[in-house]
C-alpha cells in the first residue's frame, strides 16, 4: 500500500513538473512571437530573438501544431495592437504609436494565456501518454 502510494505520488510530482516546463515555455514562445509579429518579423528583431536562449532547447518541445496555434494567436494580437495604435493616434499626446512590449508582457503573464497553455499540455499528454 505505502508502495502504491509512494509511486501516485511521484506520478503526481512528475506530471505537475511537465506541466509546469509546458507552461512556461509555451508562454515564452508565445511572448517571442507576438514581439516578433509586433515589430513586423524585421530583421534586427530576429537577430535579438536568436541571441536570446530563453526557450534553450534545441529539439522542439511542442507538437507542430502547438507551434502553429502559438504562431496563429501572436498573429491575431498584432491586429490588436495595430488597432490600439490606431486609437490612439487621435488619445493624448505622447501615447501614439505601438505598445509590443507592454502588450506581449501582459500576454504572458495572462490567467487566459496560462489556461490555454494548461489546455494544450493536456491534449500534447493525451498523445504522448504522459503519466
Amino acid at each position: 500500500m505505502l508502495i502504491s502510494s509512494c509511486s501516485g505520488v511521484k506520478r503526481i510530482r512528475i506530471n505537475h513538473q511537465a506541466r509546469d516546463i509546458y507552461v512556461k515555455y509555451f508562454r515564452l514562445y508565445y511572448f517571442k512571437s507576438i514581439i516578433r509579429e509586433g515589430f513586423e518579423n524585421s530583421k534586427s528583431i530576429n537577430e535579438i530573438l536568436l541571441i536570446d536562449n530563453s526557450i534553450g532547447f534545441v529539439e522542439p518541445i511542442f507538437p507542430t501544431e502547438d507551434y502553429l496555434f502559438i504562431d496563429s494567436l501572436a498573429k491575431a494580437d498584432y491586429l490588436a495592437i495595430i488597432k490600439d495604435s490606431i486609437v490612439r493616434k487621435t488619445s493624448i499626446e505622447g501615447n501614439q504609436g505601438k505598445k509590443v512590449f507592454e502588450f506581449a508582457l501582459e500576454r504572458y503573464s495572462s490567467k487566459s494565456t496560462k489556461r490555454t497553455a494548461i489546455k494544450h499540455f493536456r491534449k500534447w499528454k493525451r498523445v504522448v501518454n504522459v503519466k
